[in-house]
């Protein structure tokens, strides 16, 4: 019965939308903590030299959550 057709009547008309603003902050959101191991890793534990071990488990949270965000937008 979805015809696209919009019927007269009162209400609320509610419209799913999906945010690119929102699913960045997400992003950033879920992002922190691996930043901030990352900056810790290299400054506060004295490893200037070890970008490999630092950026390991920002890299793979960045390419997981990379492929959520594109699961997420491909289904809205």
């Amino acid at each position: 019965m979805d015809d696209g057709a919009r019927e007269c009547f009162f209400g609320l008309l509610a419209v799913e939308v999906f945010s690119y603003s929102w699913a960045a902050v997400y992003v950033v959101l879920v992002q922190m903590p691996w930043i901030v191991l990352f900056l810790v890793w290299i400054y506060a534990l004295k490893h200037p030299a070890d970008l490999q071990n630092a950026a390991v488990p920002i890299t793979i949270s960045l390419a997981l959550t990379g492929i959520l965000i594109a699961v997420l937008v491909k289904k809205g």
